[in-house]
């Protein structure tokens, strides 16, 4: 009742998998507290295995896996173990690319409340930052019940983005929900929970997976058994996007003094003027509008224009605007 971690190596002469080494990813675990639900993901950059798990002392542990040797003698070795949380189950552990950030998710025993940390590897150990809830009480059904429950976790590659589907039960009907998440140093914010199905009807033990042929767009396959319709398979493609901005050199005019509602009235400072309205800028610094209206240190461009507006930091909070640079 522990989890075994098996390495396979590709042979092109045979065009199969010889099976390699493999090792524990813990020794502890019975009949009566077993160590299970265990998951891996592989971080690219740092050549390592980030195996989590459900311990014998129902708590979520991780351990960073070194992968060594060759041919069939490559074999994975681990650090030791890092408690993410305790009172947990059900970890899922992904990831992030964009930002080389481990994302864990996981649920309490004791109220089935989804939460999430991100970790950080350092050798073959990892930290993690402060725990952040994911949604509020949505009512996330009986995590002791993983056949209905089945949350997944994956990354979006082309939005910088992981995405949390899970199942809640609310008001005696089951949904199946999606909600993304965005890494931040070592914290991660949730937004946009979304439900696939309408009310009433009752997709449990979901699934989902990217559909990584599609280079262009954030396709996802997602689906579980539909209680209406005798236990059978039902699965949906859903297309997700992110919000753009259609700032352009022909588009741009200056910088807002204070915030103006839509369809009100308003000072836009222009060219030679100051804003003072900004935080966290550094002095003598050159500031350019990103194509989602923020400021950041380099050029960006929006439909083939490079994007003009930008400013020079006099304090933390004042720019000049500085219209014209090539």
């Amino acid at each position: 009742y522990r989890p075994l971690v098996k390495m396979f190596v590709w042979n092109s002469s045979s065009s199969n998998y010889d099976t390699a080494q493999h090792e524990w990813v813990t020794g502890n675990g019975d009949s009566s507290n077993p160590a299970e639900d265990a998951r891996l993901a592989y971080h690219a950059s740092e050549d390592k295995l980030v195996a989590v798990w459900h311990t014998e002392a129902n708590k979520v542990g991780c351990k960073i896996g070194t992968i060594s040797g060759s041919g069939t003698s490559i074999d994975v070795s681990f650090g030791s173990e890092v408690e993410v949380a305790s009172a947990s189950e059900l970890p899922k552990v992904v990831v992030d690319v964009n930002t080389g950030k481990v994302v864990v998710t996981y649920v309490y025993t004791s109220n089935n409340h989804i939460y999430s940390k991100v970790g950080t590897i350092s050798g073959t150990s990892i930290s993690f930052g402060s725990e952040v809830r994911i949604g509020a009480d949505w009512g996330a059904i009986d995590a002791n019940q993983p056949s209905d429950f089945r949350p997944e976790l994956i990354y979006l590659k082309n939005m910088n983005k992981v995405l949390y589907f899970h199942v809640r039960l609310t008001g005696g009907n089951y949904y199946t929900e999606t909600v993304t998440g965005t890494v931040s140093g070592t914290s991660i914010s949730w937004a946009n929970n979304f439900t696939q199905w309408a009310n009433g009807i009752g997709i449990r033990g979901g699934t989902m997976a990217a559909i990584s042929t599609d280079t262009t767009k954030n396709k996802v396959v997602i689906g579980g058994r539909n209680d209406n319709v005798s236990d059978h398979g039902e699965f949906k493609i859903i297309d997700l996007t992110q919000a753009s901005s259609n700032i352009a050199t022909h588009r741009a005019i200056g910088f807002a003094s204070s915030a103006i509602s839509d369809g009100a009235t308003g000072t836009v400072n222009t060219d030679g003027n100051t804003v003072d309205n900004q935080s966290g800028l550094t002095i003598g610094t050159r500031y350019y509008a990103q194509e989602d209206g923020t400021l950041g240190t380099a050029t960006s461009t929006s439909g083939g224009d490079t994007i003009r507006l930008s400013g020079l930091a006099l304090t933390a909070s004042k720019l000049l605007i500085m219209m014209k640079v090539t």
